[in-house]
């Protein structure tokens, strides 16, 4: 069980690396027009970062909770409608994809100080949430082979039990992106300030 959990976790995150990937290269052939509006709106979010002290923190954390929010009750339905494991998969690829973009705009911008850019911005929250992603999404994809193997073929198998580990694990994974949100919202927005102020872009 634990060998076959592995396996998931890992396919699936070589998948979000993939994504990753694509991501970087999706905005090197984007037009030089496009990678310059994304580079203004990346030094307008920066110079805002740096002048403003009064900003709604609380609307910020439920906005970013609601987003990770959105994303557990899709895998989590994706995962009982058994034919939504490929969708599963391309949101994992997706979730990457987006990292990529986000990455690669930074350090296209910033050269080298947008590599220790990401890190303080990007990274931290998604240490969390990447790993819960993937998590849940592996834990979907077995209860999905479940239904598939032991109720739609030899109809053996306790359902309920296997929903409630499902639920649980899903309800777990929700808490950590929580604690994503939480980080993503008051604790890396100070420590960009901090480094925005050390380091004048």
């Amino acid at each position: 069980m634990l060998k076959s959990n592995m396996m998931k976790w890992v396919y699936l995150g070589v998948v979000m690396f993939a994504g990753a990937v694509f991501g970087s290269i999706f905005i090197q052939v984007l037009p030089s027009e496009q990678q310059i509006g994304l580079g203004n709106e990346l030094n307008v979010y920066m110079n805002w970062m740096k002048q403003s002290g009064d900003v709604n923190s609380s609307y910020l954390f439920w906005d970013a909770f609601f987003g990770y929010f959105k994303w557990v009750v899709l895998l989590f339905i994706l995962g009982i409608t058994v034919i939504g494991v490929p969708l599963i998969i391309i949101l994992n690829f997706l979730k990457g994809f987006l990292l990529g973009c986000s990455i690669h705009v930074m350090v296209q911008m910033f050269g080298t100080q947008g590599v220790l850019l990401s890190l303080v911005t990007v990274v931290p929250h998604n240490v969390i949430a990447v790993p819960a992603i993937l998590i849940l999404s592996s834990t979907a994809i077995g209860f999905s082979t479940f239904i598939v193997k032991k109720r739609l073929m030899t109809h053996s198998g306790n359902v309920r039990e296997a929903f409630l580990s499902y639920s649980a694990v899903a309800m777990s994974m929700l808490i950590l992106l929580a604690v994503a949100a939480f980080i993503k919202v008051f604790i890396s927005p100070q420590v960009m300030e901090w480094y925005l102020v050390q380091i004048p872009m």
